[in-house]
């Protein structure tokens, strides 16, 4: 076996995540707050997963982050910082592919603070995992203010806390996902 074989198979048995030909479930914007930081925009999302509701009648959920392009227009990362199932997503534009990575709360401790921490200490890194490479090089050249990173943590708190207390998200997201489940025949062929 060559070298090159052997390197190639090494990174296909570590690759880590899982990866997907569709897109996840875009946010709903009325939930969103945006945070504009130059070579990126942030927009922090009280997010409940449809189906997943709490014995209180308030779904799962919690904040999400999510990071995109300057404009809006293109998502590259999320931070989905939920109490069950904490998770994130590498969302490649370029070869549409959304890979998941779960969240290890046992030996990182609650995403919130990691995810906020990730964002202020490893952006470029992120993006390029990401896909984003031009923005990574934007970002190390242009930096992000601290001052916004510290808007977007206090709106994360926020939305967890407003994704307990706020009945009405459940049934927004449930139909919110039924809508775009309609529409992506991808994600119907590869989850069923």
């Amino acid at each position: 076996m060559t070298e090159q074989a052997t390197d190639t198979q090494a990174a296909a048995y570590l690759q880590r995540g899982q990866t997907f030909k569709f897109m996840p479930i875009p946010m709903i914007e009325s939930n969103a707050e945006w945070f504009d930081a130059g070579p990126v925009s942030f927009a922090v999302e009280v997010r409940v997963l449809a189906g997943m509701d709490d014995a209180a009648g308030a779904g799962a959920g919690g904040g999400t982050i999510h990071v995109f392009s300057p404009d809006h227009e293109q998502e590259w990362v999320r931070f989905d910082c939920f109490d069950d199932e904490p998770h994130y997503h590498y969302l490649d534009q370029h070869a549409h592919l959304n890979t998941v990575w779960t969240y290890d709360d046992a030996v990182n401790g609650p995403m919130a603070p990691w995810a906020v921490s990730a964002l202020r200490n490893n952006l470029p890194a992120i993006l390029r995992s990401a896909g984003a490479k031009d923005m990574a090089q934007q970002v190390e050249r242009d930096g992000v203010d601290a001052l916004v990173l510290d808007q977007v943590e206090q709106a994360l708190a926020s939305a967890h806390d407003r994704s307990k207390t706020d009945v009405g998200l459940a049934a927004e997201s449930a139909e919110w996902f039924e809508q775009w489940k309609d529409n992506n025949p991808d994600f119907k062929r590869e989850l069923g």
